[in-house]
């Protein structure tokens, strides 16, 4: 005869032992949460991306952009449930069971003959004249009516940028094999997305760490380092105008990952910690020459003339 038994078990998951020793607790679950001292299932989770490509924008479709860093969810005064998230490449907020691409635009110029394609290519060249964008920022094209390389259209779609010809040309995939090559072609209105942020921390960059709203640090070569000895202030004069001010940041990089920085005063090597390196505040500027503080006094006094093999980040 079979006899029926009950057995009540301990809320929550216990493995601080075997789950032999652990007798009447429960050991391991996954997406189970305990709700008046009895197991539920979570539910697991759904998908709240249009599956479709066809999805027209600003609705996204397949994925979103980036890696999300932070959520802000709540309802409105019509009770209904929002969502608003952001990644280094754009904003995003979920609404009516879509998530919408509300990415703040910063510059809108409409051309003409601008696109340039190559027959069996997916890139595309833009010409727009200090355009000021960079490598990866994202670009909308609107008002873009004329068919590009014989079969390309733009219109009502957004492409990040590849790399960057000039401060007049940018370069992005299309996706679509051109199926003729063309110069100097079509029209569209161009839409810049709020210029992309870093996916990875930056010494230097961020509130508390520098200027509010710190822009991205202007590379600069270098045409001569000057060290006295006994003295641990050094001073470096650009090759060009840095923009950069007192109390700056300053950080010094090897031009490739097998180079060697050049020693001055006879003992600081910029880009190593024992020289403080490779990030420095700036003490002072004096037109292209930045002044800056090492960990160590120099050894001896001298200039570096050639063979940095460094570039300076302002």
């Amino acid at each position: 005869m079979t006899t029926l038994a009950k057995f009540d078990f301990k809320q929550g998951f216990n493995r601080e032992s075997t789950q032999y020793a652990e007798e009447g607790k429960w050991y391991d679950g996954n997406r189970v949460r305990f709700r008046s001292g009895k197991p539920e299932n979570m539910r697991g989770y759904t998908k709240k991306v249009a599956a479709s490509d066809t999805a027209v924008l600003p609705i996204v479709s397949g994925k979103f952009d980036g890696s999300a860093r932070a959520l802000l969810a709540w309802r409105d005064d019509e009770n209904i449930r929002r969502a608003l998230f952001a990644t280094p490449d754009k904003v995003y907020e979920y609404n009516g069971g879509n998530v919408f691409d509300i990415t703040p635009l910063v510059t809108t110029v409409e051309l003409t003959s601008i696109f340039g394609t190559s027959v069996g290519s997916t890139r595309v060249c833009c010409s727009d004249g200090s355009h000021g964008a960079k490598k990866g920022d994202y670009v909308y094209f609107t008002s873009a009516s004329v068919t590009i390389g014989s079969n390309i259209l733009l219109n009502n779609k957004v492409f990040p940028i590849t790399s960057i010809v000039n401060t007049n040309v940018f370069t992005f995939d299309a996706s679509v094999t051109a199926a003729a090559t063309s110069i100097t072609s079509g029209r569209a209105k161009i839409n810049y997305y709020l210029p992309t942020g870093t996916s990875v921390q930056t010494q230097g960059l961020g509130y508390g760490a520098g200027s509010f709203n710190a822009a991205t640090p202007t590379s600069v070569g270098i045409s001569k380092i000057t060290a006295t000895g006994s003295n641990a202030l050094v001073t470096i004069s650009c090759a060009s105008a840095h923009g950069g001010a007192a109390n700056d940041f300053i950080v010094f990089q090897n031009t490739s990952i097998d180079s060697i920085a050049a020693t001055v005063g006879g003992n600081l090597n910029l880009t190593k910690p024992a020289a403080g390196g490779p990030q420095f505040s700036i003490v002072s500027v004096n037109g292209t020459q930045v002044i800056v503080s090492a960990a160590t006094n120099a050894s001896a006094s001298g200039d570096v003339t050639s063979g940095f093999n460094m570039t300076a980040l302002i």
